[in-house]
């Protein structure tokens, strides 16, 4: 049984097609073959429909039969043969996605029909998989006999269960929005009248047509999936809840593009203007790149909207209005973006160090900090998953709802990663594997010597410059407060500096640095710390790209890799 599956969400992958070389269903093969020899009893099973059983015996002469019977004396690899619409239907209930590899494709009917009927699909790009799928929108396009990429884009789908149910309704919707402008007599009139007329018929293509909410980014919410929370709020439970506060409707605006983690609304009532923001249940990607992982594959509504509750009452935190955590909806006032530009780093910075510093009354930080303040490098590396695993145990006893993977340690985050890397359950790109492999004593190191001296507090947890904002007295606040757990200083500043590295040239890289190192007390991080957190931070952003082939996100550690190495006093 897979890690985050039950048997109610057991999926497999399933092909449905004809039985032919150029259906690219040896490649198919192959990526599953692979992906079992990695995954092994976490493997989905293959599902092939379709062919006569000739055809499927030359199919499984190609493949070679000594490397499949044992897989389908067991049931994981299984060859249905012709079914019916009906049989197909109810094959297709079973999918995790559907797995297509034509080398050439003019259309694909599959690919509309199982988008149809909301299962993602992996698909060569050609045909209406061309038109209709993006990477994480509604599926996959992987070129044809690439069969590396295939194999890691069916192992997303192998790792996090509820990726299938998050990518489902942008499938679905963009299938139906084709289906819509396709007129499928109509074209075929115009083609005949066209053959009479001896004119040429007009060629169109399908649109994407997107949904407006699936042009945002990444989209992580699910719903309807027992055992998880997955409810959804729409304009109807948004304007309700407005209007329970206020006494009063008020018109709402959504607010487009933003994030695939939440659905905001901005409303105007008496001259002042409120933010709706739904904290939606959403699954987790870090499963699909650390195999060492043992946390929750989801992070749940009620513990987002908790956070948020939890941090409404610190120094420099937006304060809440109202929220409800049954609904995932919570109410706060509209303030505007408070960075901009290098400039706007020290006042962020003096915010981020006030909420670092808030002492929480239902927590105590001091035995908290006992948990994670450790040697790290002379624990075991098969033995810091247990540890892990255990110190999540006792949090969630104690009714936190943080968990021990978050980044609370640069000395465990050296460590999990110096066992990720010896054990493979990790994957950096070849341009910075063996320089980590070269850095990481030194940097445990340093993280040793100096963490100890740090302070010990609250951290944002996925702190970046739009979550700096200016309440109405003028004093600078942060917001979105879900990800947030205990933890040394020095996480959310480096996440802050990286992610305006990517952006900049040598010279303001430099002066960059120099402003983030020189705002911070050494009593709150030593500078040679802050500069450790970079690495690692960049390391792990490398790690994450790598695996779930995001070449955009890669390209932009690599560049804020190199300016961090560059700079001035990193190795004294």
């Amino acid at each position: 049984m897979r890690r985050f599956s039950h048997w109610w969400l057991d999926r497999c992958f399933v092909y449905v097609g004809r039985m032919d070389e150029a259906k690219g269903i040896l490649q198919i093969v192959n990526a599953w073959l692979a992906l079992f020899n990695e995954l092994e009893g976490d493997c989905p099973s293959l599902w092939l429909v379709g062919g006569s059983p000739e055809l499927v015996q030359n199919i499984r002469l190609d493949i070679g039969i000594d490397r499949i019977t044992e897989h389908e004396h067991a049931g994981r690899i299984r060859w249905w043969g012709y079914l019916d619409t009906a049989g197909i239907s109810t094959v297709l209930l079973k999918a995790y996605v559907v797995v297509c590899h034509s080398r050439y494709e003019p259309g694909g009917r599959v690919v509309l029909e199982a988008m149809s009927q909301a299962i993602p699909v992996i698909a060569t790009p050609h045909g209406f998989a061309a038109d209709l799928i993006e990477d994480w929108y509604g599926g996959f396009l992987v070129d044809f006999d690439d069969v590396e990429v295939l194999r890691v884009r069916m192992s997303h789908f192998a790792l996090q269960p509820l990726l299938r149910h998050a990518m489902g309704p942008v499938a679905q919707q963009r299938a139906s929005r084709a289906l819509e402008q396709w007129q499928f007599l109509d074209t075929h009139f115009q083609v005949y009248h066209s053959a009479i007329e001896g004119t040429q018929p007009h060629r169109g293509r399908l649109s994407i047509a997107r949904d407006p909410r699936a042009s945002r980014p990444r989209p992580k919410g699910f719903a309807g999936v027992y055992p998880f929370e997955g409810e959804a709020a729409g304009n109807a439970e948004a304007t309700g809840f407005l209007r329970t506060w206020l006494g009063a409707d008020a018109a709402l605006q959504e607010l487009e593009g933003i994030s695939g983690n939440s659905r905001l609304w901005l409303a105007e009532h008496n001259n002042q203007r409120w933010v709706i923001k739904h904290a939606f249940s959403t699954y987790r990607t870090r499963p699909m790149w650390d195999r060492s992982f043992r946390g929750s594959p989801v992070t749940l509504q009620r513990h987002r909207v908790s956070s948020e509750i939890r941090c409404s009452t610190f120094a420099s935190a937006a304060r809440l209005a109202c929220a409800d955590i049954g609904t995932g909806l919570y109410l706060r006032e509209w303030l505007e973006p408070g960075f901009d530009g290098l400039h706007s780093l020290p006042p962020l910075f003096v915010s981020l160090l006030r909420f670092h510093g808030d002492k929480a009354a239902d927590s105590d930080l001091v035995a908290v900090r006992q948990r994670v303040d450790v040697d790290w490098q002379s624990v075991k590396s098969d033995e810091v998953i247990t540890f892990l695993t255990d110190i999540e145990r006792d949090w969630h006893a104690a009714g936190f709802s943080w968990d021990a993977w978050c980044p609370s340690s640069l000395r465990l985050g050296w460590k999990w990663l110096s066992a990720g890397l010896e054990t493979r359950t990790l994957s950096l790109p070849d341009w910075i594997e063996q320089l980590a492999k070269q850095t990481i004593d030194e940097e445990s190191s340093v993280a040793s010597s100096y963490e100890p001296l740090a302070s010990f507090g609250w951290c944002h947890g996925d702190l970046n410059p739009e979550h700096f904002r200016i309440d109405p007295d003028g004093s600078g606040v942060l917001i979105d407060f879900e990800h947030l757990h205990p933890g040394f200083f020095g996480h959310d500043w480096a996440d802050i500096v990286l992610a305006l590295l990517s952006d900049v040239d040598a010279d303001e890289a430099v002066a960059l640095i120099s402003l983030a190192v020189g705002a911070i007390p050494s009593s709150n991080c030593n500078p040679r710390l802050l500069i450790s957190w970079l690495r690692w931070t960049a390391m792990v952003n490398a790690c994450r790209s790598h695996a779930l082939l995001n070449s955009d996100d890669l390209a932009r550690t690599k560049r804020s890799w190199r300016w961090i190495s560059t700079f001035p006093g990193v190795n004294q």
